[in-house]
This record gives C-alpha cells, structure tokens and sequence, in this order.
C-alpha cells in the first residue's frame, strides 16, 4: 500500500481525498501459477461495492476520515487433469444400437474435457485509518532580498508557499544542483502559519548560478513535496550589473545634492533686503542718476527735444 505525500505507510494510516496504490504480490515459489489466470477481487470497506479486476495493482480514494476494513480474494485458476468421467449406468435391459459409436450418448460423456482447471483462492484483511493531511504545496512567487554589503556574494531568496489540506507544522528545503542529485544544503524549520495556508521561506545562496530547490511542509502524518529551478545573479562588486546600478546610485546621489544647494542659494537671493536711509546711499544714488542722464543725453541727443519740460523751458524764453 503506497499513497504520495503519506508520512509513514507502514503504520497502515493514509490520507483523506488522495489515492492509495495497493499492489498485490503473490508468493508462488514452485511457479505453479506461471500458466494461471488470476482475478482479484476488492472490499475497501467505505460502501463503495466489490471490484473485480484482472490487474494486481489499483487505485481507490478514501472521502471520509475514520477506520476501513479491506479485504481482497485472489482466484488463481490453473491449468490441470480433468477427473475421471462417472461409470455409465447399467441399463436393465439390453437396447438396440441405433447408429454408428460416435452417435451414442454415452459414448460422448467419455470424451475428455479439454478445459479443466484448478483453482486456488487466497485471502488478505487490512484495517486502514484515513486522516486529514496535506495535499498539494505549490510556490507562487520567488523575490530578490537585498543583502548588507559585507556578504557580497550571497543571496537572500523569499519564496511565497501556499498548500492545501491540513496546516502545516515545519517547513523542509533542500538546495542541489540543476540535476537535483548532489545535496548542497538542507534547512528545516517549525512554521506557524494561519488557516489560509500562506507563508513565506527565506533561503541563502552561496554564489551565483542555476540551483534546484526542493521545498516540503509537513505534519504528524504527511509531508507534501514541490519543487522549482531558480537563478541567483552574480553578486560579485565588480561585476558589470553591480557596477552599473553603482553609478546610477553616485548620478543620482550627485543629482539630489546640486538640486539641494541650487535651491538654497536661490532662497538666499530672493530674501528681502529693506534699504537703508543714509546719507551715503542718497549720495551714490544721485551720482548714478546723473551719470545715466549725460550718457543718455550724448547716445540719444533727439529726444531730448520731445521732452515737455524743455518745451515749456524754451516757451519761457521767447517771452
């Protein structure tokens, strides 16, 4: 008896709402059941009726928790000797022949049976439990966690995990190589995960490459198995990638600190700056006055004519 994700299948207790293989295997040391044909016959004990099958493997799903009775005959029918025909009964007076000897009744009751057989039986009882367990695990998302820059060339990895069935209590990961073969690392650990069944597993990797990863939740009677290929980038300083996202980092820090000390000289000019009244001040802002209006009078000479002052100026004079 064999069901995928049972924890122990030699204790006889398996999961609810998934298969059970039982496979029959049949001591016949002499071989005296090379040449037979066998039927097996299956009572699983959950209301379901007989099943009647030539195969020596099948499957059933247990819906219901509790305790089953199982039960299988197995009906070998061999080849073998025909016994020998009963003695024909002794007429009480003699009969006539009514044709030639192939005719005769009695003569056909001793021709030999060419299909006789044996048969041979065998019987095997199980009593089976059925459980609630885990029944599928599945990874829906893998995210890059950003390491410290003291460990440059590992990586951390969260892989998001939901399941399905019963809660699971420890969390199992076994990081390999792309083949899955050669082991590099196993992590376990308990988890504490709510009725939805979502958590979240952070893994290190040493090193950049393709790596397999093999990830189990379990509880006291199943353990529910997945797994995925990942490739963790080259973590290397030096790296391009690593250089690049550098310099885009110093542009951007550079960016932010002109942008800062712009805004800050800007605000320095844009204060208000009330003006003093001295007499210095008056002084220096009569001279430029004054200097402004000769080199106005030399550059643009005409218009002093249009000036209504010098009209009522000359006006005066003829007078």
């Amino acid at each position: 008896m064999f069901q995928k994700n049972d924890r122990n299948s030699s204790d006889e207790t398996f999961l609810k709402d998934l298969p059970i293989m039982f496979d029959v295997l049949i001591h016949d040391p002499s071989h005296f059941l090379n040449y037979s044909t066998i039927n097996y016959k299956w009572s699983f004990g959950d209301n379901t009726g007989l099943f009647v099958s030539t195969n020596h493997t099948v499957n059933h799903t247990y819906v219901l928790n509790g305790t089953f009775s199982l039960n299988l005959t197995v009906k070998a029918a061999a080849p073998g000797p025909c016994p020998p025909p009963p003695p024909p009964p002794r007429p009480s007076k003699p009969t006539p022949s009514l044709g030639p000897a192939g005719d005769n009744p009695l003569e056909l009751s001793r021709i030999p049976d060419e299909n006789c057989q044996i048969n041979r039986y065998g019987h095997f009882q199980a009593t089976i439990t059925i459980v609630e367990g885990i029944l599928e695990v599945n990874i829906i998302q893998m995210t890059d966690v950003l390491m410290p820059v003291p460990w440059p060339e590992s990586s951390l990895i969260d892989f998001v995990v939901t399941c399905q069935g019963s809660i699971p209590t420890e969390v199992c990961t076994i990081i390999s190589d792309p083949t899955c073969e050669i082991t590099q690392n196993t992590v376990c650990s308990p988890v504490d995960v709510d009725e939805m069944c979502l958590l979240t597993v952070r893994r290190t990797f040493n090193g950049s490459g393709t790596y397999c990863v093999n990830l189990t939740l379990g509880d006291d009677t199943s353990l529910a198995l997945t797994s995925t290929l990942i490739s963790v980038p080259d973590r290397d300083p030096a790296s391009p990638l690593r250089m690049a996202n550098s310099a885009l980092i110093s542009v951007g820090c550079l960016a932010i600190f002109v942008t800062v000390i712009s805004l800050l000289v800007y605000k320095k000019h844009k204060e208000y700056n009330p003006i003093e009244n001295s007499p210095g001040n008056v002084v220096r802002s009569k001279g430029l006055s004054v200097f402004l209006n000769r080199a106005k009078a030399v550059f643009f000479p005409g218009n002093q004519e249009k000036d209504p002052l010098l009209k009522n100026q000359e006006f005066k004079g003829v007078s």
